[in-house]
């Protein structure tokens, strides 16, 4: 799909919510990728039909580091100067933008904090504070594990103004805790999000 590959359950029930699941905007955030592909490795989700795109930057992915190859953070500033994985993200938004109609969820990482958080974009019930509950027992929490403006104009934010409701961006944190335990955070969000 222009540029990134999604992945679609095969017969998707008009009856089930819409959720999709997105990671990997920056290389140097392992746990998001490898938790939603040992998730979709080890557990079925039968509620729900879900889009995943596991690799938003594939030269982050390549490079292992936060910034693609222009030296863009691909997350950033998403409707005034969007990265080249944002623009074909928003270029083809028609067609996937329905496949997130019941919820997104956006796998990230802080690699500069060791306390975990999540932006809370957009939430008709309690998701919010499932995710900061789960977060809690994993790793400390940075600001109550809850911050709800950003002004960094992230894909979590521009989904939430198309409508999207919830729009979670779930922070693990690198600093200080093993690849491990970020893994098994990241797969408790999801389960949480697809609740």
């Amino acid at each position: 799909m222009n540029g990134h590959t999604m992945f679609t359950p095969k017969h998707q029930n008009p009856t089930l919510p819409n959720k999709m699941i997105v990671s990997c905007f920056h290389g140097d955030e392992p746990a998001g990728w490898i938790g939603l592909l040992e998730f979709v490795k080890n557990y079925n989700a039968e509620n729900v039909n879900i889009t995943y795109l596991p690799i938003i930057s594939g030269d982050a992915f390549r490079t292992g580091k936060h910034l693609n190859m222009q030296g863009e953070n691909p997350n950033l500033l998403v409707t005034s100067h969007p990265s080249k994985e944002m623009r074909r993200l928003i270029e083809a938004q028609d067609m996937w933008l329905s496949r997130a109609s019941h919820g997104f969820l956006d796998l990230h990482e802080d690699p500069w904090r060791d306390e975990g958080y999540v932006f809370s974009w957009s939430d008709r019930g309690d998701l919010t504070g499932r995710m900061v509950e789960n977060l809690s027992q994993f790793f400390p929490l940075f600001s109550g594990g809850v911050l709800k403006e950003d002004p960094q104009d992230m894909l979590g934010e521009h989904m939430a103004r198309c409508g999207v409701c919830p729009s979670i961006t779930h922070e693990t944190p690198v600093l200080n805790h093993p690849i491990e335990k970020r893994v098994d955070a990241t797969i408790r969000a999801i389960m949480e999000f697809l609740l």
